[in-house]
């Protein structure tokens, strides 16, 4: 705290809002894991391997995002797909405690196809942004 710089805790970084996001968002995953109807967005009925896809995609994308700040980015990707496979697998566990919801390994599977083809898509993302600062 020199020259009267605040400190860099005031104030949550780059790091500190992508837990928060990986949390919340898991918080929400499991929410829809539990709750008895899942309602359809707009309307539109979406085949369950693919909200399920679509929806662990983006969890293994923020968590990629997260541990490439931590990490290499090929460990941050394999972090990442292990990472959503093992909470994928721990929402179906949790579906058997609701009478009305039913566990699946289709589900599972669709988890961990859309989380490695996410962490596929933003590796390369990653490691393109990286060669180009190195070029800079």
């Amino acid at each position: 705290m020199t020259n009267g710089e605040a400190p860099s805790v005031a104030r949550p970084g780059p790091t500190g809002l992508l837990v928060a996001a990986n949390l919340v968002y898991a918080m929400v995953l499991m929410f829809f894991a539990y709750i008895p109807h899942i309602p359809e967005p707009l309307g539109v009925r979406v085949p369950d391997v693919v909200s399920h896809g679509v929806a662990y995609g983006l969890q293994a994308l923020l968590l990629l995002l997260l541990l490439s700040r931590l990490t290499s980015p090929v460990l941050a990707a394999f972090g990442a797909c292990l990472g959503t496979a093992l909470f994928g697998g721990l929402t179906e566990v949790v579906q058997l405690l609701q009478p009305t919801r039913a566990t699946q390994l289709s589900d599972l599977g669709a988890d961990c196809v859309g989380a490695a083809v996410a962490v596929a898509v933003g590796l390369a993302v990653l490691l393109q942004h990286r060669d180009g600062m190195n070029e800079r």
